[in-house]
């Protein structure tokens, strides 16, 4: 549908038809459809018409979960900036004067195809103020916010999205197909911000520096195949690593061959079964290959966090990037003392070096949305998003993400 912006001040934005988005109320409920007619922009706000959204998992989980409501699901998605917080253009009808940065330091204007982080400072609190950003204490997340007067489309499921100023927003083509580009601001940019932080935390480990200390070379266990999983797998291939990819779904294990795996491994195996993680390690082995240095753990499944450090070198590193939304039952203090696999006394024995990964940096943003303009015909993203449906069936999409037949489903307004 086409909208129109029919008047603008300083601050206001009127659009016909007007702009909507699909609030969730709570447990219990479906997602409702809401009108915004006016949108107030702050000088660099950006308003962006929604080209494509993808439902993630975190989408599915927070309607589960029953947590956060009422909120606009949807942190992944790419659009066009259709006005920008400023002055009234001299039309009367367009908002111009507003200046707005994109991460790679290129100014925006309307017209531009962009895709956004999912979250952004608040500029005011101690740490930002301290020129620590990524630790604010009062950060805004696009899809998971609870939904007040004045930041109404604040999350992918609309029409629109107005986008706060200080977001980390990415320039991207007009060529990448859409079904790749939506899901980079989300699980593409984690993954990204995974790699970068295991390639770093290995030249730490290893008291050296340079290329050839990084990924290029080294076997690297990704756990999980969902988006994350296969993402990070595409990005870790692409840098020189040997890639194994341990899932327990056989389909999604078969398409990772597609995303730059050279083996996988079903974790619900023995690890000395065929085909289970220690059988596949031993294939790699007997060719020549060296043992596992870095693990990625993008599942969230505790008992793929623990399978993950089993298998690490002396030295090794896990990156722990979907434990976030960790599925099972934390582990007690007690069965931590006793010994497990995650016990810090095998981490101080084995000296592993484990990091968790919550938030990205602008600049793995920019590497996401660089690797699918560029890694989109060698790996089959654009097939990652399985159906579309129109932005009126979001529950239907919700429903079909939940059934996990497709890695993503597509939300076009």
């Amino acid at each position: 549908m086409s909208h129109t912006i029919v008047a603008a001040n300083s601050t206001d934005v009127l659009i016909k038809p007007a702009p909507v988005a699909m609030v969730w109320t709570g447990a219990g409920s479906s997602l409702a459809e809401i009108a915004v007619p006016g949108v107030a922009l702050a000088e660099g706000d950006l308003l962006v018409a929604v080209e494509l959204a993808t439902v993630s998992g975190a989408d599915v989980r927070a309607v589960a979960e029953a947590t956060g409501a009422p909120l606009v699901l949807g942190h992944e998605q790419v659009g066009r900036i259709v006005a920008m917080g400023g002055a009234p253009g001299s039309d009367g009808v367009s908002i111009s004067g507003g200046r707005a940065i994109a991460a790679d330091g290129r100014e925006l204007v309307v017209g531009m195809r962009v895709v956004w982080a999912e979250t952004v400072a608040c500029r005011t609190c101690s740490r930002c103020l301290a020129d620590a950003p990524r630790d604010c204490t009062r950060p805004s997340r696009y899809g998971h916010d609870r939904v007040h007067r004045g930041w109404e489309l604040s999350g992918g499921f609309a029409s629109h999205v107005q986008v706060l100023a200080g977001t980390a927003v990415a320039i991207v083509d007009e060529t990448t197909p859409a079904t790749v580009l939506a899901p980079t601001p989300g699980a593409v940019a984690r993954a990204a911000a995974a790699l970068r932080t295991a390639a770093t935390l290995r030249l730490l480990s290893v008291g050296r520096s340079g290329p050839s200390c990084g990924l290029d070379g080294r076997t690297v266990l990704v756990a999980g195949a969902g988006m994350m999983g296969l993402a990070a797998a595409a990005l870790a291939a692409e840098a020189g690593a040997i890639v194994i990819v341990s899932e327990p779904d056989e389909a999604r294990r078969q398409l990772a061959l597609d995303f730059g795996a050279t083996a996988v491994a079903d974790p619900s195996l023995g690890r000395r079964a065929p085909g289970g993680l220690g059988w596949a390690l031993n294939e790699l082995a007997i060719a020549g290959r060296e043992p596992v240095s870095v693990a990625i753990e993008t599942s969230g499944a505790l008992a793929a966090v623990d399978g993950a450090r089993a298998v690490l070198v002396d030295g090794g590193v896990l990156v722990l990037a979907g434990a976030a939304d960790a599925v099972g039952t934390p582990p007690s203090t007690e069965s931590l003392a006793a010994g497990g696999d995650i016990a810090p006394a095998a981490l101080v024995r084995h000296r592993h070096t484990v990091a968790g990964l919550h938030d990205y940096l602008p600049e793995d943003l920019l590497r996401a949305v660089e690797f699918a303009r560029m890694a989109w015909h060698r790996h089959p993203f654009a097939a990652l998003v399985g159906d579309t449906l129109p932005l009126a069936r979001a529950n239907d999409a919700l429903d079909l993400a939940a059934s996990g037949t497709h890695v993503r489903v597509g939300l076009a307004p």
